[in-house]
């Protein structure tokens, strides 16, 4: 069930702060995504869903390193 890494911008080896959990919903929305549906559009709609946006979030960028292929959304 690992086929996905979420990082958020808390350290691994912290606690996450209970006012801001973006890892376990995060992890969720992964998970309902599932594999197939893994691409810009659907990593967009996992990035930017209620639970996972943060108020201070300035942009979210989407890259695929084997394309070359870049996205910025402010």
């Amino acid at each position: 069930d690992h086929w996905f890494i979420l990082q958020t911008n808390y350290n691994q080896d912290t606690p996450t702060l209970f006012l801001d959990d973006r890892q376990t919903p995060g992890e969720n929305c992964m998970r309902k995504l599932g594999r197939s549906n893994v691409g810009f559009a659907g990593l967009y709609n996992v990035l930017s869903s209620r639970s996972n946006l943060n108020k201070l979030t300035a942009y979210t960028a989407l890259m695929h390193t084997d394309t070359g292929d870049f996205e910025t959304h402010l």
